[in-house]
């Protein structure tokens, strides 16, 4: 089964110029959308509108994401690139399928499916310097989007999906802030949400033909044992569907593989990173 991921290498978003918002929250300013941490989100004070990333030189995106956010399922997204700052007839309009947050979790805190979309060809090949991520249909409270990304590239590695080499642990992970007041009073506030976590077999060498390891797979591998590839979230994409987990490596075992039905694999296991507060 094939899986998708992109490195942290290959994002474009933190490297922006300049990342303003069309009405931004000044407690969340649209900044927040490119940090490594999308628990700390980017806010709009309305129902519509749009956060812009300036680049310095044109870049030229193969896909894009929208990681941990409070749309409605359905609601008309979209990426889109142009050679200014007026978005008036933008070379690039490609709309994301917001899909349904899962119904399991507390009403404040759905399980957020995080969409994304590969771009295709550009008009001008060389690319463009302003892209925006906008809401052009109105949501149903003000516009919370965790982080933003524009990938350059987006790599495939095949994972073993059989009994007992694929398993996801859904779960809630909290922690607390507490803060004493100047009377004395300590004031508590939960940290969490909810988060997934996978562990899968990769395919590494095909033994029955007697082939080396695969370049995917020897790839794979150099992202996870590369220290700036454990020390920035990376994108992974399991499943051939519209749902991107961002996530960090957690305990890869490439120290031992193992020969099954014969192929050779290594077990690699993967943690999304903490989504933040749960936001009403």
């Amino acid at each position: 089964m094939k899986a998708r991921y992109v490195r942290a290498d290959d994002d474009y978003a933190p490297g922006a110029l300049n990342v303003t918002g069309s009405a931004e929250d000044p407690a969340y300013p649209a900044i927040n959308a490119v940090s490594d941490n999308p628990a700390k989100p980017a806010k709009l004070t309305t129902t519509t509108g749009w956060i812009l990333l300036e680049f310095a030189n044109k870049i030229q995106p193969v896909g894009a994401a929208i990681i941990y956010h409070y749309l409605l399922a359905g609601l008309n997204v979209r990426v889109q690139a142009s050679a200014t700052s007026d978005f008036s007839s933008p070379a690039v309009n490609v709309a994301f399928s917001i899909p349904a947050k899962r119904k399991d979790g507390p009403p404040d805190q759905r399980w957020t499916i995080n969409p994304w979309v590969l771009i295709g060809d550009l008009p001008d090949p060389t690319g463009y310097k302003f892209w925006r991520f906008i809401v052009v249909g109105t949501n149903d409270q003000n516009v919370i989007i965790g982080k933003v990304m524009l990938f350059s590239a987006i790599y495939a590695v095949d994972i073993l999906h059989e009994a007992g080499r694929i398993t996801e642990t859904d779960y809630d992970e909290f922690s607390m802030i507490r803060d004493r007041t100047e009377l004395g009073v300590n004031k508590r506030q939960t940290l969490g949400g909810p988060r997934r976590a996978l562990t899968f077999g990769l395919v590494a060498t095909d033994l029955a033909a007697g082939t080396p390891p695969t370049q995917d797979a020897a790839d794979f591998r150099a992202l996870l044992q590369a220290a700036e590839g454990d020390a920035h979230p990376w994108l992974f994409i399991p499943w051939d569907t519209n749902d991107a987990l961002l996530v960090d490596t957690e305990t890869p075992e490439w120290e031992r593989s193992h020969d099954v039905g014969g192929y050779q694999i290594w077990m690699v296991s993967v943690r999304e990173v903490a989504r933040g507060v749960p936001w009403p």
